[in-house]
């Protein structure tokens, strides 16, 4: 463009010359003719040599322009022969542009599509006629047109030459096809115009980079999301790279963990190990090798790995090494707890045993054998638990404890064994199921301790407690245990039939206010809730108001109550133990004992009264009555009293009416022996 403007400048210009050199001649001939007359008039002497230089100088015009015309035509003729190559080369550059193998089209400033070749068809699937007049952005996914449209704003506004833009295009078939744009600004008078577009179809190149990001993004992932430690390093082992697993492995930044050599983070006394098989793994010695050890951490607490090292190499002969660190520190520290457990199960004194599903005997450890009679060197992996089961036990673990230890998991109870001498032990066992990670049985375990000695002193316990059970019974007196809440636990017959109640059941669990009258059940419950107070028994404490039959006023109820603390084997208050006597009829006696005492001191009273007031004669001893008789003594003591009277003579009479009389001499030798002592 910009030579076509100078090749009509110099044309113009040409032009220019002659037109100005033809106005020149003329106007120096019309003036040399006008100035010829008047010097002749005149008569001037340089008339000639005036006349002579104006000549020259109209040659020197005309030789000029001469010279300009053949300029000029060599000037139309490089014109021609530039608008044949012009054209020519236009023709090539159509050509070119029409055969590409790119889409090449061209879009004014409002982004319509001015131009596009016949490879816009094969790409977009569109014919040309359907993709002139619209804008680029209609064969844009709606996603993409607001990003694209503002690179294109941004080359305007800053005026870029060119860009390079990829971006996904709508096929004639509505797929998709990423196309790479080589954008190239159009400039016109020094201002925008539109874009030339050159696209390349970069579909294949496109999916093979999301291809390898993708895989990249899937190594890279792998790498640091690895349930174990990952790390890379050089020849000379330094850590050239890790992932997050390692880094918290050693509670440390990563920064300040690459670019370190892994022995700085080896225990000291496992260094020379690890470094002499990494040494033979860089020199080719060893593929790979695998090795436990200790690490160090950050903080300087060791900790315990599992390292599996394999050697990589890249092109170059460049030789890396890359390590997954597996943390076992729980697992050996696991491992050593197991073989503590099982340096523990085989001295403990119980049975300790496992089969497989089937059960059949994997283990049993030394107490086992013992128990059951098996030698140190027999092998029990043939044998069945059920060999040392009693012939009475067996349909009871078959069909009893079999299933509730698959079913429950677990099994406790007592179990009948029969050693290999045929002697019967009895346990106290244990089993256990355990199951896989998806539910299925892995084995069994159990664990049995030899109660036999235990169980005999139960039964002799047993037969004890029946005995003292049936004495208990036996007693009429009341008996019962109550615990520390003042409930019924324990009570005998004597005490069911006192409380009105038929059966034992009717008052355990119960409180004296739920089962007798008040004001007896608060004087119960403040006399034990002292008791457990104050742990001081309460012995023989009989009622101060006995229950009464309101009528008679004989006493219905008396009780003769002992309450004592029972005590655990820590010598701690558990409960109370209650003891009632029924005293009723001895209270009842009691009383009418007292009452028949009074009114005897009463009879006696009236009759000291009657012989403080009788005259009686001082001769023949009679005594006179109210109505003035006089009467024997005894006639009217047994007329005015209960008394009675039997006559006989007292020794005195006796040696007075009778002298001499065996029965005189006794009393009086009595009396003799009495004086001397």
């Amino acid at each position: 463009m910009n030579e076509r403007i100078n090749l009509h400048k110099r044309i113009w210009t040409t032009w220019g010359w002659i037109i100005w050199g033809g106005v020149a001649g003329i106007g120096g001939w019309l003036f040399l003719g006008r100035y010829d007359a008047h010097a002749l008039a005149k008569g001037e002497m340089n008339h000639w040599l005036i006349e002579k230089l104006i000549y020259a100088l109209l040659m020197g015009g005309f030789v000029a322009v001469a010279w300009i015309a053949v300029k000029l035509r060599q000037v139309i003729g490089a014109r021609d022969r530039a608008l044949d190559a012009f054209r020519g080369s236009q023709d090539l550059y159509r050509h070119i542009v029409e055969n590409a193998h790119e889409m090449i089209y061209e879009v004014d400033m409002t982004g319509k599509i001015t131009y596009v070749n016949k490879a816009a068809e094969k790409f977009t699937g569109h014919p040309v006629t359907k993709i002139l007049g619209k804008r680029y952005t209609d064969f844009l996914p709606p996603e993409f047109r607001d990003s694209i449209h503002r690179r294109f704003i941004v080359q305007v506004s800053r005026l870029m030459p060119v860009q390079y833009v990829e971006a996904p295009a709508i096929s004639g078939s509505g797929g998709i096809l990423w196309l790479g744009h080589t954008v190239r600004l159009k400039i016109e008078n020094g201002q925008p115009a539109g874009f030339t577009i050159i696209s390349r179809d970069i579909t294949e190149r496109r999916s093979a980079e999301e291809a390898l990001r993708a895989s990249e993004a899937i190594l890279k992932a792998v790498f640091h999301q690895a349930p174990v430690g990952m790390v890379v390093t050089d020849r000379a082992g330094r850590i050239l790279s890790l992932n997050d697993r390692y880094a918290r492995m050693l509670g440390m930044e990563e920064g300040r963990i690459r670019g370190r050599r892994f022995t700085e983070f080896t225990h000291p006394e496992d260094v020379l190990k690890n470094a002499t098989l990494f040494g033979d793994l860089i020199e080719g010695r060893a593929s790979s090798y695998r090795l436990e050890k200790r690490n160090i951490r950050g903080n300087g607490v060791p900790f315990w790995v599992r390292v599996t090292v394999s050697k990589l190499t890249l092109e170059k002969e460049q030789s890396f090494a890359i390590a997954m660190v597996e943390d076992i520190d729980e697992w050996k520290r696991a491992e050593e707890m197991n073989r503590q457990l099982q340096s523990i199960i085989e001295e403990t004194t119980d049975l300790a045993a496992v089969t497989d599903p089937q059960g059949k005997l994997l283990y049993i450890n030394a107490a086992g054998r013992k128990l059951l009679g098996l030698t140190g060197e027999e092998s029990v992996s043939r044998l069945s638990p059920q060999a040392f089961f009693s012939p009475e036990a067996i349909p009871e673990v078959i069909n009893t404890v079999s299933p509730r230890v698959i079913s429950e998991g677990r099994w406790s109870g007592i179990l009948p064994l029969t050693s290999r001498q045929g002697s019967t032990v009895f346990v106290s066992a244990v089993i256990l199921c355990h199951r896989n990670d998806d539910g299925s049985v892995a084995h069994f375990s159990a664990i049995a301790r030899d109660i036999t000695e235990e169980r005999k002193a139960q039964m002799a316990l047993e037969r004890e407690r029946g005995l003292l059970r049936t004495l208990i019974e036996a007693i009429p007196d009341e008996i019962a245990i109550k615990d520390t809440e003042r409930r019924f636990v324990l009570a005998n017959s004597a005490t069911v039939r006192a409380l009105k109640k038929s059966r034992l059941e009717e008052i355990i669990g119960k409180k004296d206010e739920d089962l007798i009258p008040e004001p007896f059940a608060t004087n119960a419950r403040n006399e034990e809730e002292e008791l457990l107070k104050t742990a001081k028994p309460v012995i023989n404490a009989g009622s101060a108001h006995p229950r009464r039959d309101p009528v008679t006023g004989k006493i219905l109820r008396s009780l003769l109550t002992t309450k004592v603390p029972l005590r655990n084997e820590d010598g701690a208050v558990e409960g109370i133990v209650v003891i009632n006597r029924d005293v009723t009829v001895l209270r009842q006696s009691e009383e009418d004992k007292e009452k028949a005492i009074l009114e005897l001191q009463k009879a006696l009273a009236d009759v000291k009264t009657l012989s403080g007031l009788l005259p009686i004669c001082a001769s023949c001893k009679k005594i006179r009555d109210d109505d003035g008789y006089w009467n024997k003594i005894e006639s009217y003591l047994e007329s005015h009293t209960e008394a009675q009277f039997s006559h006989g003579l007292c020794p005195d009479c006796l040696e007075i009416y009778f002298p001499g009389s065996t029965a005189a001499k006794k009393h009086y030798e009595r009396e003799r022996e009495k004086r001397n002592q």
